[in-house]
């Protein structure tokens, strides 16, 4: 399961780790519940990603700083950097199909 984080502890997370996927979300949404579930097999499959959830009511400057206007909101992070966003729900081959396109987009830099 990914793990859930505040707004002050994402610095951390993003300098310990070279990807970083974060779902924006909150407990009343229903496709982000359901897009928890996806990001759960999708850990599985990509061990070398670290999944982060971010409770957008509970850490508004989270939202406002990065934008976020609509959940679920994916923030994909590569050595600290902000590289892509993937709005709305996902399954989970199209979350990794887009992942993969932003990552390699980005190594192309």
């Amino acid at each position: 399961m990914a793990e859930e984080i505040k707004q002050e502890e994402l610095q951390q997370v993003l300098e310990q780790n070279e990807v970083v996927i974060v779902d924006a979300w909150a407990p009343w949404c229903l496709p982000c519940k359901m897009m928890g579930k996806v990001l759960e097999e999708y850990q599985t499959d990509r061990p070398e990603y670290k999944i982060v959830k971010i409770n957008v009511d509970e850490n508004d400057k989270f939202a406002r700083e990065y934008g976020i206007l609509a959940i679920p909101t994916i923030l994909i992070f590569k050595k600290g950097k902000l590289v892509g966003r993937i709005i709305g729900f996902k399954d989970k081959e199209d979350l990794d199909r887009e992942i993969q396109q932003v990552l390699e987009n980005e190594g192309e830099k």
